[in-house]
């Protein structure tokens, strides 16, 4: 018997969550740092998370739950 993927037919690059339907909001946490200062703080909003990136900073954006392809397609750009 075959089995055919939901994946199939999608263009290359196509993004889709293939897990279990999660409910949860997906926290995103901001760690920002240099030489002298270090920044950390959780979002549950992409847009709201990337106003208060910094410049001059070494930027880390930690998503916990990949569920929401929105906000991973925002990051994406």
């Amino acid at each position: 018997m075959q089995h055919l993927s939901i994946k199939s037919g999608a263009p290359p690059g196509t993004l889709m969550y293939l897990g279990k339907e999660i409910k949860d909001k997906v926290r995103i946490t901001l760690i920002e740092y240099n030489e002298t200062e270090f920044f950390e703080k959780d979002f549950y909003d992409i847009q709201e998370c990337l106003t208060h990136v910094q410049t001059g900073m070494v930027k880390w954006i930690n998503v916990d739950g990949v569920h929401d392809i929105n906000i991973i397609q925002q990051i994406m750009g």
